[in-house]
């Protein structure tokens, strides 16, 4: 069994995906395909800061309404449940 797991979080990401698209860009004069892997770098890293920037000190600002009602029921309870993200341009309307 393995023993090596890859743990992030949202900051390592966003950083991660803006330095991914940064060596993408760096390389488009060679390769014009890069394009191809730097917009979804920077769509990564501009969900993933704005996710960090809006979520609230609880977390729950970044998800649909119901799910984080429910879930703030639930943690009420005593019960817990993984969080589910509300989608990316619903989030930067609120």
């Amino acid at each position: 069994m393995c023993d090596h797991w890859l743990r992030t979080n949202a900051a390592e990401e966003s950083v991660s995906a803006l330095e991914m698209a940064s060596q993408s860009l760096s390389n488009v004069k060679k390769d014009l395909y890069q394009w191809k892997w730097a917009i979804p770098a920077l769509h990564s890293s501009l969900q993933g800061f704005m996710v960090m920037a809006l979520e609230g000190s609880n977390g729950l600002n970044c998800l649909k309404d119901k799910v984080a009602d429910e879930w703030l029921a639930r943690y009420r309870a005593g019960e817990y449940e993984k969080l589910d993200l509300d989608i990316f341009t619903l989030i930067i309307r609120n």
